[in-house]
């Protein structure tokens, strides 16, 4: 592999992380608003679906054109993958915080590590264990995590937290053994419609609830649909075609700082304060 792209992938990796870092900061300011998990969910796969079916539509519609065996093999990224990663993360975020979820979601390398060892039997090099072992214990430094921390801490919460990081290593795993050669847009355009079929299923009352809906939201759940969320996505399967899931995932763990350091400046900004 040649030393500039894996100079790239690094790139594409370190901006995926970034932009998923801004998940994290603004749906915490939508749950603080009142916004609901499953509806924020909903909102987010309607955009995006629009988003990149606008997109292609315009630009490369052919991309879109996928057999049934090609839809079934993406879909099961999305079933798997894309939809518990989002659901449970949100769910760690809105019943602990956004630092201990965004943690907890990113101890996936070990996972992802794991999988290679116990099942595709790869020898792990030196390097890349040390690599998992200090970015999480780097982490928890970083993060300031400790029992005292941890005593009004929800167990759901910190349960759902790392099943996200579950599914976010499948995700890393069947991105790089199944859909490499697949674009990026297409994968995530499928996996968006399978997430708005199954959460629509299981919030269906949210259709009823139209009403209700404090739509200034949207200016929120919009930027959350594209800047972070199909960007990151984009970024992320780029980088796992060019460096593979193990060293990808390891890099996406820079989200943690990244975090850090957005919900510090978003702590000092009044409108994130909750509104009664």
């Amino acid at each position: 592999m040649k030393k500039n792209q894996k100079s790239v992938g690094y790139l594409f990796m370190f901006l995926s992380a970034f932009c998923f870092s801004l998940t994290g900061i603004i749906s915490s300011l939508l749950f603080k608003n009142g916004i609901k998990t499953y509806d924020l969910i909903i909102m987010q796969s309607i955009a995006q679906i629009l988003i990149i079916g606008t997109y292609y539509s315009f630009n490369k519609f052919k991309e879109l054109k996928v057999s049934i065996e090609d839809i079934k093999i993406i879909g099961l990224q999305g079933l798997f993958a894309s939809a518990p990663a989002a659901v449970f993360y949100y769910i760690a975020i809105k019943r602990t915080n956004v630092s201990i979820a965004c943690l907890l979601l990113f101890i996936s390398p070990i996972f992802v590590t794991l999988y290679y060892v116990l099942f595709e039997k790869q020898q792990i090099n030196s390097s890349k264990i040390i690599a998992v072992i200090t970015t999480f214990i780097g982490s928890i430094l970083v993060l300031n995590i400790n029992p005292n921390n941890f005593t009004d801490v929800d167990i759901i919460g910190i349960f759902a937290g790392i099943l996200s990081s579950i599914s976010y290593a499948f995700y890393n795993i069947y991105a790089d053994k199944k859909l490499k050669n697949y674009p990026s847009g297409t994968i995530l355009f499928y996996c968006m419609i399978v997430v708005f079929v199954c959460i629509s299923i299981i919030n269906i009352d949210f259709y009823t609830r139209l009403d209700q809906m404090n739509f200034k939201l949207l200016r929120y759940s919009i930027p959350l649909s594209s800047i972070t969320s199909i960007l990151p996505v984009v970024f992320s399967y780029s980088g796992i075609k060019k460096i593979g899931a193990q060293t990808a995932s390891i890099i996406a763990t820079s989200e943690v700082p990244f975090t850090l350091i957005l919900s510090f400046f978003a702590i000092l900004n009044p409108k994130w304060k909750r509104k009664e």
